[in-house]
């Protein structure tokens, strides 16, 4: 009886939210980050990160200068900035064709391309978020 329980709550539940139309799924599919995206794959992010001068590694869906513990040093910030690229497995609907800034604050910013978002923390060091922009504009011709 006590197994039944388990069964009946997921099928009421599964009955309540409805499963939802394919648009919905494939919008959900779209918003999962995954690493080898479309137009831009994390390998391309990574290439162009590293050419301008970021000290980048790939880590399942993302592409980022921080060590793998998750604790940049301070000379990371001073030396690159700190960024971090999600890819994700499509672009979402209305994703930008051309990098496109999204929020920026200080030094610091946030981009859209595509299926890819990028975020530098630079403590207003402007060189370092112009590479990223350089970078970004390296990945705009896989969009092309």
């Amino acid at each position: 009886m006590t197994a039944f329980v388990p069964v009946v709550l997921a099928a009421l539940l599964v009955a309540a939210c409805g499963g939802g139309d394919e648009a919905d799924r494939e919008r959900v599919r779209a918003a999962v980050p995954c690493e080898d995206g479309a137009p831009i794959g994390r390998a391309e992010v990574l290439r162009a990160l590293r050419a301008h001068g970021f000290s980048a590694q790939a880590r399942r869906c993302e592409v980022t200068n921080v060590p793998a513990g998750g604790t940049a040093p301070a000379s990371l910030l001073a030396d690159e900035g700190v960024v971090s690229c999600v890819v994700r497995r499509q672009s979402p609907a209305g994703a930008p064709t051309e990098a496109a800034l999204l929020d920026r604050e200080g030094g610091d910013g946030r981009y859209a391309l595509a299926n890819v978002e990028c975020s530098i923390f630079a403590e207003g060091d402007e060189r370092h978020v112009r590479r990223l922009e350089r970078a970004l504009a390296e990945l705009e011709r896989a969009v092309e």
